[in-house]
């Protein structure tokens, strides 16, 4: 008797025990960006902010999510609780596995219920509150339909955006969306050829998407204007003919870009005498067959206690002759405003100096702020082993 009362009382401890609740949260596969607004037609897009509970409830992650919005953060680990400030008077007090939270405005509380309870992520420990609960503190929209379809192709399920400038009424245009490293979600800048052999009076198509601003942000830099120069055409339904003058016979580069760097193509022109001119924007469609090419890339990073410059290298060589472009991006570190528009960049082989580049157009850099860096050129020499450092002096 005693060994069944024993057996017995073994089973209901382990009966309680799988149905004593936990804090444990199963996440969905499912993907959501966050877009901030920074201005008019201006937005920030966060890839890491969500998570989506197996009930299809979509969570933001406390603390990022007042760093990304300017709003702090304030943790009470004690009582298990976190507040978002978007302001000393105005803020939401969570609690860790509840679906109540305080929402205070000035002399105003008002106690709130959420759809889904308050949790610490699993994958990096982040409090994660219900993502609609914050539109006590700011405006907020989430779109999962058919109008996010260009979202959708990238990869996510539904997108949730949060502004403190303009009340949310429609999905921001894609085209005015800027990753966190000031990259463009979709690439407004194309061209309809990247290498062309070409003559005088030639000219290449560039796309330039949703150009709504007056004038044309669109610069272009050429190699060698021995070998040839550029001019603008004409700008209409989003095409602009950039009109190639040919100098004299020889290869070279046209860096084309948005004037902020975001985005920019490298078109590789060769300038012949032959009359058999491979496709470049003027109709003709004869191939070259003795081109001769090869690619590839490195990723370059330096630093020291006051910047950090990272970026990938990538070259073409064609017909010997070496084209390289680093795409990257420089950060402040030091504390303090940086003008960075006296240091040069200075790329090595293991054979000696490839090329210097001062940073000109990097000036007036904030404290933890990035700027995008963009630099081309030509050379000799095949890359290989390439390292980069930032030095203070001017061209020797």
């Amino acid at each position: 008797m005693k060994n069944l009362k024993a057996r017995l009382g073994i089973l209901i401890i382990l009966t309680l025990l799988c149905i004593v609740p936990t804090n444990h949260v199963e996440a969905s596969s499912k993907k959501y960006l966050v877009l901030i607004q920074n201005d008019t037609n201006k937005w920030t897009a966060y890839n890491n902010l969500t998570e989506v509970t197996s009930s299809g409830s979509v969570m933001i992650k406390a603390k990022p999510f007042a760093d990304a919005m300017n709003f702090s953060y304030v943790e009470n680990a004690k009582k298990k609780q976190y507040t978002i400030k978007r302001s000393k008077t105005r803020y939401n007090t969570y609690t860790i596995n509840s679906t109540k939270y305080t929402y205070k405005n000035n002399d105003k509380s008002k106690k709130m219920k959420t759809k889904f309870k308050s949790y610490k992520s699993k994958e990096d420990k982040s409090n994660l509150c219900f993502a609609g609960s914050v539109n006590s503190l700011c405006s907020f929209k989430e779109f999962t339909g058919s109008e996010i379809e260009e979202y959708k192709q990238l990869g996510y399920d539904g997108i949730l955006c949060y502004s403190v400038l303009d009340k949310i009424k429609s999905v921001p245009k894609i085209i005015n969306v800027r990753d966190t490293d000031g990259s463009g979600l979709k690439n407004r800048l194309s061209s309809d050829v990247y290498y062309a052999d070409v003559k005088k009076d030639s000219y290449i198509n560039i796309t330039l998407l949703d150009s709504e601003v007056d004038g044309m942000p669109v610069i272009y830099q050429v190699g060698n204007e021995n070998i040839l120069t550029c001019s603008w055409g004409e700008f209409s339904n989003d095409i602009v003919p950039l009109y190639i003058d040919a100098k004299s016979v020889g290869m070279t580069f046209i860096n084309i870009f948005l004037e902020d760097y975001s985005e920019n193509i490298t078109i590789i022109i060769n300038v012949v005498e032959d009359t058999r001119v491979s496709y470049a924007g003027n109709g003709s469609d004869i191939q070259n067959p003795e081109i001769s090419e090869q690619q590839g890339s490195f990723f370059l990073t330096t630093s020291d206690d006051t910047y950090k410059v990272e970026g990938e290298l990538v070259w073409r060589a064609i017909n010997g002759t070496y084209f390289q472009q680093f795409h990257g991006t420089i950060t402040n570190l030091s504390g303090k405003d940086i003008d960075f528009g006296n240091y040069t960049l200075v790329f090595r082989t293991d054979t000696g100096s490839l090329v210097k580049r001062r940073m000109r157009t990097i000036a007036g850099v904030q404290n933890n702020a990035s700027q995008i860096i963009f630099l081309s050129f030509t050379s000799t020499k095949l890359c290989g082993k390439v390292t980069l450092d930032l030095v203070n002096t001017d061209f020797e």
